[in-house]
């Protein structure tokens, strides 16, 4: 693009050169031509002497010879006007002129202007210069003088005072303003005046020729003048034109060397670089080859059927799919199912949660993909056996319409689900079974009602049976009994297994203190003896005991006769109120059975007083350990005991709600995180 603007220019500047030489040439050629015209209009000095001479009387044949002369003169004049088509301008201005004269004759009368000439020249003028808009008076002197040359106008209209003021009014042109035109149009004016008027050589005076030859030379060297100063400026500006036109040509050939080495430099780079593309394309090739085998072997190596397909037809397929369909090409799957679908194969009376060819009024692939996160399955038989196969698909970047299937074969995992699914449907019903034996341990309202003036009782196991438990049995006589809250290790089945022992240690106990009146019932030495029984049944005695398990809880005897309420508690704190005043008894810090739990360990009797109205909360751990709120805390003894200052007065109905409502309120959607126990209880 560069080269073609610079060739434009190029171009562009050589054609001005040319143009302004072409017009130095012409000025130069006219230069010579006017000097050659000026020479041959100057009169020669046998002329002029010749005319000076005739201030002297003169005869017809001077008249005649005068005459002569100046008719060749004007001849050869006419000659060079005519070589520059000036006569044409001339006669253009003669038939111009003509118009004029014809509108001075209307303008007055004939015999008016023969009669007053030279008045009507004046009026003329002024009557031309009426009708010519903006016609300066030096054109008007020459579309006047120029028809003076016809001898019929000169006859008729110009009288010798017209000639003489014609005369007059050119001497007063300077000669710069001179043109050849004027002064032929003059020497034709007093050759036609001579002839005219031959007496006037008489007067020959007022001719002034030796003036106007004077003013010829200084016409000559004027125009000389003139035409060698622009001659010269058209050489300096030529000279100048061609320096640049130098300078130019070595520039643009610089830059076109710069251009050719750069072309040839990026000509080298480019078959460089052709030839290292033509390298990578071939590396790329092979890669993409290497990258297609390898990813062929991968899907052959894959235990799944995997395709692609566009819903309707498969594309391609793994060694998997032709084995699975004991053909080797797609083209024989098609002679084997008459279809080019794997859909066909689709089993239609599988259950209505699988694939079929349709689904839900799209192609099954559609389906899949637009249903990710879902599983699909699909069923295939083969012979007499359902295969199950679950299905995830894809759409492939770059291939319209093409899609990929992974067929997943979960037969033996369905089937395994199913066992399990039987498995643990039997389990359930066994742990519900096993609940409801636990619950049956669970004591009466009936009970509490023989001891106890009000009562409430809150049991929620984290699953279908729990680790907590609580227990009441009735002693030697109506007016002794035995309540027990005891959190065991765990929760759910094994924690349930474990309330079976503690039941069955407790019924022992509860036997001792019946056939032997002279016991002295001790929350503290029941605890002892629970602690012994469960680390020697479950050889939890020594440190290398497999078995690690054991409970924390509280003991309460109550005598409603003697009115007083003996506890001790393996960790757990026990709440009362008496007088509108909360009380706290601090549990022991040791728990039972555990193997490092001391076997001759003594725990506490806390007596309390029952003379008046006494309530009193026994709990496990499970419900100040729940966790939720705004910060994710465990409810703690601190919000219980505020509850507490809230509810103590309101009956134990109300305070169950209260205890229920509370902390699921705090639980916030939090699940529960152990087993929950809470027993609160009246005296009369």
């Amino acid at each position: 693009m560069k080269n073609k603007i610079l060739g434009a220019l190029l171009i562009i500047f050589v054609v001005g050169l040319l143009y302004n030489l072409y017009n130095a040439n012409t000025k130069i050629t006219r230069s010579f031509e006017a000097t050659k015209e000026l020479n041959n209009l100057m009169l020669s000095n046998k002329d002029l002497n010749f005319m000076m001479s005739s201030l002297k009387p003169m005869n017809n044949d001077h008249i005649k010879t005068l005459v002569k002369r100046m008719q060749a003169t004007i001849d050869r004049l006419s000659l060079e006007i005519k070589n520059r088509e000036i006569l044409d301008q001339l006669k253009a201005l003669d038939i111009l002129f003509s118009k004029k004269i014809a509108l001075a004759e209307e303008f007055k009368s004939t015999n008016a202007v023969l009669n007053n000439s030279h008045k009507n020249i004046f009026k003329l003028f002024i009557f031309v210069e009426n009708i010519v808009e903006k016609e300066d008076y030096k054109q008007l002197v020459h579309n006047f003088i120029i028809p003076m040359q016809h001898t019929s106008y000169t006859n008729k209209f110009f009288s010798k005072k017209d000639i003489e003021y014609l005369d007059n009014l050119l001497e007063k042109n300077n000669s710069s303003n001179m043109t050849l035109e004027l002064f032929v149009a003059h020497l034709k004016v007093l050759n036609t005046y001579l002839i005219n008027f031959p007496n006037l050589l008489e007067e020959n005076k007022k001719l002034n020729f030796e003036k106007k030859t004077e003013r010829l030379i200084e016409l000559q060297t004027f125009h000389s003048k003139k035409n060698i100063a622009s001659i010269k400026i058209e050489i300096i500006v030529f000279l100048v034109l061609l320096i640049v036109l130098m300078i130019f040509i070595y520039t643009l050939s610089n830059s076109l060397d710069k251009e050719i080495v750069t072309t040839k430099e990026q000509k080298k780079d480019l078959q460089i670089l052709s030839d290292g593309l033509e390298v990578t394309v071939k590396e790329k090739t092979k890669d993409i080859k290497d990258q297609q085998l390898f990813t062929q072997a991968l899907l052959d190596s894959q235990e799944q059927i995997v395709i692609t397909t566009n819903g309707n037809k498969i594309v391609s397929a793994n060694e998997t799919f032709f084995d699975f369909y004991a053909v080797n090409t797609i083209a024989e799957f098609l002679q084997e199912y008459k279809s080019e679908c794997i859909c066909v194969t689709f089993n239609t009376k599988a259950p209505t949660d699988y694939l079929q060819a349709k689904v839900d009024g799209r192609e099954w692939i559609d389906y899949v993909i637009n249903n990710f996160g879902v599983i699909h399955k699909v069923m295939i038989t083969r012979g007499k056996k359902d295969f199950i196969f679950s299905v995830t698909g894809a759409r492939l970047p770059g291939s319209e319409g093409v899609k990929s299937a992974i067929f997943t074969d979960i037969t033996e995992m369905e089937n395994s689900q199913l066992e399990l699914t039987e498995v643990h449907k039997h389990t359930k019903e066994s742990i519900s079974y096993a609940a409801l034996i636990q619950s049956s341990l669970i004591p009466t309202n009936k009970l509490f009602r023989n001891y106890f003036s009000d009562y409430f009782a809150i049991w929620h196991p984290k699953d279908i049976v729990g680790g907590d438990i609580y227990l009441f049995e009735e002693l030697r006589d109506k007016d002794e009994c035995l309540t027990l809250v005891i959190d065991c290790t765990g929760h759910g089945v094994p924690g349930a297994f474990l309330t079976m022992l503690i039941k069955a240690i407790e019924r022992q106990v509860t036997n001792k203190i019946i056939t032997d009146p002279s016991i002295d019932v001790s929350p503290a030495w029941i605890l002892s003896y629970f602690n012994r029984s469960i680390k020697k049944l479950l050889k939890q005695d020594d440190k290398f005991s497999y078995s690690n398990v054991g409970f924390d809880g509280q003991v309460m005897y109550y005598n409603k006769k003697e009115n007083i309420i003996k506890v001790a508690s393996a960790k757990s704190d026990i709440f009362y109120y008496q007088n509108s005043e909360l009380s706290v008894i601090k549990g022991d810090r040791h728990s039972v059975g555990y193997r490092d739990s001391d076997i001759n360990f003594e725990f506490t009797d806390h007596i309390i007083d029952t003379s008046t109205e006494t309530t009193i909360y026994l709990s496990t751990d499970g419900y100040v350990d729940q966790n939720g709120g705004t910060k994710e805390l465990p409810f703690g003894k601190k919000r219980l005991k505020k509850m507490l200052e809230k509810c103590y007065s309101e009956t134990l109905a109300d305070q169950q709600e209260m205890f229920i409502y509370t902390l699921e309120d705090y639980k916030d959607g939090f699940e529960q995180n152990d087993d929950i126990t809470v027993v609160a209880l009246r005296t009369k």
